[in-house]
């Protein structure tokens, strides 16, 4: 079966412990899921960065290009991440981490400089241990040395901070590290720390705004829904959110999946709160005609996880084939999911909601009717995103 059934007590044990600690983290960086775009799928750089056409200064100014041609930066997506291989091979004598002046010819203060003449704003990649994945200098007993340099000279306004080659105590230690120390920065950057599915999930949603909750996942129908079934099973979304939001994974979208499977794994992501991380090259006009309508769709945008306003953003749950979680107004945002075509029903009562009729909205698109149940066709390898409005309607005959 497609998302089964987790277990309910360790969701309720979770969402336990789990709740002093959504609130205890400063919400106002990350009100909500980022939107952003990242180079580790889009320019791939090979093992141990050894492609150099690929990342580079002229990529990043062509990516931003294009996020601005397609209205990506228009509906929000104006953080650009560099991420494994922006990096020299070395440190300078002084222990300063610059970018490879191969790909970087002016250097990152210009590009961050440049981009946020754009609009736009830098982010980073780094790990709290000695050497990147693919073998770049990386933040071990140099962290208030290049947050200094990265914050204040390059501007970064997001930092990626990985998992490779560390420790679980590393982690926990240098993760804390880096909170503290950008929080005493001038200004907000977004943190993103990637523990995986290390347990528990419980250790880490406070340490950072963004939690990498999974390993890279393909660009697959089976690959997400089985990374969404593996954090709903090791209870990441136990609890309410607030400020740190799980990241399932960067999205491939327009890649090797059908339109549909792009479309729901979207869908699912949103309902899930999962920051939108784009892996698209975006010099690929092509392809961005494709996806474009759907990663910038307003109303998709709009129902995004927030919290902005008091009190805790409601975890989202699962009732059978839906995906859902409880919006602010009463109303509730479903997806329902499915590997082969179909119609599903999920009554009211699953989705905590008081008998009805109510007032159904597809969110693609944009139409509306009344229902006495939540009864959906699904395409194969598909989904149906609606809002059920709380108000009841009489239906007339």
């Amino acid at each position: 079966m497609l998302f089964p059934a987790g277990t309910v007590s360790l969701a309720r044990d979770l969402a336990i412990l789990l709740l002093p600690l959504a609130l205890a983290w400063d919400n106002a960086v990350a009100p909500r899921p980022p939107l952003a775009w990242s180079s580790w799928y889009a320019l791939t750089t090979g093992l141990n960065c050894s492609e150099h056409n690929a990342l580079s200064e002229e990529a990043i100014l062509e990516t931003a290009a294009g996020l601005r041609r397609f209205g990506f930066q228009q509906a929000g997506f104006s953080t650009l991440i560099l991420d494994d291989c922006w990096q020299n091979a070395s440190r300078s004598t002084d222990g300063t981490l610059h970018a490879d002046p191969a790909r970087f010819p002016r250097g990152l203060a210009w590009l961050g400089a440049e981009l946020r003449r754009q609009g736009f704003e830098l982010g980073l990649y780094t790990t709290p241990g000695a050497y990147s994945c693919m073998k770049r200098p990386a933040s071990l007993g140099h962290v208030q040395q290049d947050v200094d340099l990265w914050v204040r000279s390059f501007g970064i306004r997001y930092l990626k901070y990985c998992v490779c080659n560390t420790t679980h105590a590393l982690r926990q230690t240098a993760y804390a590290e880096m909170q503290r120390v950008l929080a005493n920065t001038s200004q907000p950057v977004v943190l993103e720390i990637d523990p995986f599915m290390e347990r528990p999930f419980t250790t880490w949603p406070q340490l950072g705004h963004v939690v990498g909750a999974h390993p890279d996942v393909g660009d697959r129908w089976e690959a997400w829904t089985k990374a969404v079934e593996d954090l709903y099973a090791w209870g990441t979304y136990g609890a309410p959110l607030r400020g740190h939001w799980p990241l399932v994974d960067i999205l491939q979208t327009g890649g090797a999946q059908t339109a549909e499977e792009d479309k729901a794994q979207v869908s699912v992501y949103v309902v899930l709160c999962s920051p939108l991380l784009l892996g698209v090259d975006m010099r690929d006009s092509a392809r961005l005609s494709r996806v474009a309508p759907l990663l910038t769709h307003k109303r998709l945008l709009e129902l995004r996880c927030d919290a902005s306003e008091p009190g805790p953003v409601p975890a989202p749950r699962r009732s059978g084939a839906a995906w859902w979680r409880p919006l602010r107004d009463g109303s509730v945002l479903a997806a329902l999911v499915s590997d082969a075509a179909g119609t599903f029903s999920v009554s009211w009562g699953d989705l905590a909601l008081p008998p009805g009729p109510h007032l159904v909205e597809d969110v693609w698109s944009a139409e509306k009717w009344p229902m006495q149940e939540l009864s959906l066709s699904v395409p194969q390898r598909g989904a149906r995103l609606v809002v059920v409005h709380l108000t009841s309607i009489v239906l007339v005959a």
